[in-house]
């Protein structure tokens, strides 16, 4: 199987406290090891040498913002940034939990799992409805979503996956994907925050998903 485990409501308060998040280094460890995916903005490493079969549960490390000076980060500030980590963090976490033991150190039959949150465009609130209400616009997006395509107007997160040994650090998958909600989801074009809420579940079910099908089930 060429891929690795599959990638790409939060609504920030006006009086939320700043918050950091951490940072990542300027280069991915998989970096060195993906290959580019016949779909755009999709890169892939899988360990033909490991069987991942053997990994029970899951060590969920806090979800990184890439520190590379030449990321876009499309007007969204140091804070939502760090709020989108750790949301995607937490969805991930609940995603995972539901069907998988969540570690809480290294071990055998563990491995980690790590986020990177490598950008994010985006989304024009006023435009992305409008687009979505015009009967036009409607049969447009509908054309989108079965094509697996963004809806108008609707940002995106940009974002790495890794999957690595809990004890040694041998890098067992990888994934870096753009990931955009259903172009049909209203709900999700409203706003960016909303737009990577959305992404955010649809990544935590996606690698739940990869960790099943590894799993037979």
């Amino acid at each position: 199987m060429k891929a690795a485990l599959a990638l790409c409501t939060l609504a920030l308060a006006a009086s939320a406290p700043a918050v950091r998040a951490q940072e990542a280094p300027t280069e991915l460890q998989s970096a060195s090891k993906l290959t580019e995916d016949a779909e755009p903005d999709s890169w892939s490493y899988r360990n033909a040498d490991v069987d991942l079969s053997k990994y029970k549960a899951f060590l969920i490390e806090p979800t990184l913002v890439h520190s590379d000076p030449t990321a876009s980060w499309g007007g969204t500030t140091p804070q939502q940034r760090a709020a989108f980590a750790e949301m995607l963090t937490q969805d991930l976490r609940n995603e995972i939990g539901q069907s998988y033991p969540l570690a809480s150190k290294p071990g055998p039959g563990v491995a980690t799992m790590r986020l990177t949150l490598l950008g994010v465009t985006t989304t024009q609130p006023a435009a992305a409805v409008a687009s979505r209400v015009t009967t036009i616009g409607i049969a447009m997006n509908g054309v989108k979503s079965l094509r697996g395509k963004p809806g108008s107007f609707t940002g995106s997160a940009h974002l790495a996956f890794e999957l690595t040994d809990s004890r040694s650090g041998e890098l067992l998958a990888a994934a870096v994907r753009r990931r955009s909600p259903n172009a049909l989801n209203i709900s999700a074009a409203l706003s960016t925050e909303k737009t990577v809420a959305a992404v955010s579940k649809d990544v935590a079910k996606s690698v739940r998903e990869g960790i099943d099908a590894v799993h037979g089930r």
